[in-house]
């Protein structure tokens, strides 16, 4: 099966309709094509890319 990739406004707008919590995590995923577990793993993603900008910006 080929693997699907997603832009970066993609997976913000994924992203930022889970956080307004609108509708659940498996409609979501559901709705866009994702599994759970790579949604899991963009949010690990995008919260570890914000922590350390976070990070660089204060050094």
């Amino acid at each position: 099966m080929k693997r699907k990739r997603f832009s970066e406004e993609q997976i913000i707008r994924i992203l930022h309709e889970a956080e307004r919590g609108e509708l659940g995590i498996a409609d979501i995923c559901r709705k866009y094509g994702v599994s759970e577990q790579s949604y899991c793993k963009l949010t690990r993603r995008q919260f570890v890319s914000l922590y350390f900008s976070k990070v660089i910006t204060y050094l």
